[in-house]
């Protein structure tokens, strides 16, 4: 197996991982056992694959935004700000960097590590609606 399509299944997995312990955690707090309706049942799951879909979607869409430039001078104007409040940290060499080579920089370290966040969000947001239509056909 290709080692990028090796690491590309690793961060699907952890991602995914992660949406399940979201999941469970949150079933677990709401005393997910307890319900004995079927509609209860389907409303705490979809309320359950919601909240890593949609988290995971909006993750990936900022990580998104910020790799497309929007978020870069505000990025620029904090590292200039901690840069002279810290002491010592003006030695460094690239101290007088203007934006645009700040911006050249950036842009060289181009990254796609928003999609595994979105096609997993995504995912999970599908199975939530599937619940959501389960418990709409029982009549509430």
């Amino acid at each position: 197996m290709k080692k990028i399509t090796k690491n590309k299944i690793i961060s699907y997995s952890v991602i995914a991982a992660v949406g399940l312990l979201m999941s469970y955690v949150f079933l677990r707090l709401r005393s997910f056992g307890a319900l004995t309706s079927p509609a209860e049942r389907y409303m705490m799951l979809a309320d359950g694959f919601t909240i890593p879909g949609i988290s995971f979607l909006m993750f990936g869409a900022l990580i998104w935004v910020a790799g497309l430039g929007a978020l870069d001078g505000l990025a620029f104007v904090m590292k200039g700000l901690v840069r002279r409040l810290i002491p010592g940290s003006r030695l460094n060499s690239d101290d007088n960097e203007s934006y645009y080579e700040y911006i050249q920089k950036r842009r060289a370290k181009k990254t796609k590590a928003h999609m595994p966040l979105v096609l997993v969000g995504a995912a999970y947001t599908v199975v939530a609606v599937i619940f959501i239509i389960l418990f709409c056909c029982l009549g509430y």
